[in-house]
């Protein structure tokens, strides 16, 4: 991810934070009745894989 004049640790820090929102959002509504969890569990699933492949 490059972009001129913009700091490569800051924005590596903000894609893992929107990464760990994208996990986190999905598995507070699957503590409710979300009506379709499978696709929601995917969706957090997803994310949190992409999250760790940052690191």
């Amino acid at each position: 991810m490059a972009a001129d004049g913009l700091d490569e640790d800051r924005l590596a820090l903000y894609l893992l934070a929107q990464r760990l929102s994208l996990t986190a959002g999905p598995l507070r509504l699957l503590d409710g009745d979300f009506p379709d969890r499978a696709a929601m569990a995917a969706i957090a699933e997803h994310n949190l894989r992409q999250a760790l492949d940052l690191s």
